[in-house]
């Protein structure tokens, strides 16, 4: 085979290979996964954030007692985290304002690096992607305040000399 071609053929595995690492499971998350003891207590907060280029597997709860968890990884553990009361008391109406029995979230699947967001509240639950999800402003909201407490409790990469 000319050595030329051989190149060429191995660049473009490389490639091939490069763009499709990192990319995250494209499905929207599983709602089984959220236990079901969260349709029990009306007012326990569930919720998940996946999918993207990083291959992000968020999770919060927010129990009915105020104490926040989450984890940050595929099959972490859920752990105690920091947060504002302001933004615990936003994340709260936020969700709570949101009427679920006429909630219409359109069925398609994520576009490419999208994120896809589950959110339970007691009996209630919708899972989908985030550009079906945030077409509904009470969704939108909830998103974005459920997002902050995440990324305010979000423990600061090793070596960067901030506490964790």
């Amino acid at each position: 085979m000319n050595r030329t071609l051989q190149i060429t053929l191995a660049l473009l595995a490389l490639a091939a290979a490069i763009l499709t690492t990192g990319c995250g499971e494209k499905s929207e998350p599983d709602l089984s996964s959220i236990s079901d003891s969260t349709s029990d207590i009306p007012s326990t907060i569930a919720f998940t954030k996946g999918g993207g280029i990083a291959g992000v597997a968020e999770k919060l709860v927010i129990s009915p007692t105020d104490i926040v968890r989450a984890s940050y990884a595929n099959g972490e553990p859920l752990k105690q985290i920091p947060f504002e009361t302001g933004q615990l008391d936003k994340a709260r109406d936020a969700v709570a304002a949101i009427d679920f029995d006429t909630l219409e979230v359109p069925s398609a699947p994520p576009g490419a690096d999208e994120f896809s967001y589950s959110l339970a509240y007691g009996a209630d639950r919708v899972a989908g992607s985030e550009s079906a999800l945030t077409q509904d402003p009470s969704l939108a909201r909830a998103i974005g305040a459920l997002g902050t407490m995440l990324e305010g409790g979000r423990p600061a990469p090793e070596g960067s000399g901030q506490a964790g």
